[in-house]
């Protein structure tokens, strides 16, 4: 009996399948090289803060002893919030420049009992974030005044016996407050009231002349005081017993 060709066969057989199975691993292993990984999109690049603009619109305004300034955000704040502003001072345009405070709003007082009314200062301010600080603004200035002095000696005397004619006469105040008198007010009191204030123009620093009513008489007080752009300074006050004419 011969058992050898089935035998062949089987082998011939399981050959023909390994080769198959080689050429669909080597197609399939080809086709899987070619597709495409899945690739995740790049993120876009976070631009890097700078140093903002420098402020806008600074503007100087006096005050007594002091400075107010104020200001609009720069126009740019380089990406990065504005944390604050460098407020720098200097007797002169030219300096030196000297740091006086830190504001975290768009305004800033500059007050000192170093400042001289009637003397200018300068001003200037730059803005800061976390990246850095901006160039300067360019310098504003004012000069601080406050109030003039007191009328130190103020009189009052009709210019002859039983006259209607009263003339007042004062000493001008020992300082104008850092600003030019614009002009003396002198005022009448009687039986309670002040009547109307006379303006008296700062050309004529010591006296005013005022004319009573015709048959007027009794005691009259007289005050009198200096005025500039600050306001009123203190004061004087004079008592006269006017004489029946």
């Amino acid at each position: 009996m011969n058992v050898k060709k089935p035998v062949r066969r089987v082998i011939a057989m399981a050959a023909l399948v390994g080769s198959i199975a080689g050429v669909a691993g080597a197609t399939g292993a080809a086709h899987a090289d070619s597709m495409p990984a899945t690739q995740t999109p790049a993120a876009a690049p976070v631009p890097m803060a700078v140093a903002p603009a420098k402020p806008q619109s600074l503007v100087a305004y006096p005050g007594n002893q002091s400075v107010s300034l104020t200001w609009k955000a720069p126009l740019t704040n380089g990406g990065a919030a504005v944390t604050s502003y460098t407020v720098q001072w200097a007797p002169s345009a030219n300096g030196p420049w000297n740091f006086f405070g830190t504001s975290y709003k768009l305004s800033y007082v500059a007050s000192s009992a170093y400042f001289n009314n009637g003397t200018p200062y300068f001003f200037r301010i730059r803005a800061n974030n976390s990246a850095g600080s901006s160039a300067y603004t360019a310098p504003v200035s004012a000069v601080p005044r406050g109030v003039p002095g007191k009328i130190p000696t103020c009189q009052a005397f009709q210019s002859s016996p039983g006259s209607k004619w009263v003339v007042i006469k004062w000493t001008p105040p020992y300082t104008n407050g850092g600003a030019p008198i614009t002009h003396f007010e002198v005022t009448l009191y009687k039986d309670g009231l002040w009547y109307n204030a006379h303006t008296v123009p700062n050309q004529n620093l010591t006296s005013y002349v005022d004319s009573l009513p015709v048959g007027s008489y009794g005691d009259y007080q007289y005050r009198v005081k200096a005025l500039n752009v600050a306001g009123y300074g203190g004061q004087c006050g004079t008592t006269i017993r006017v004489t029946a004419w």
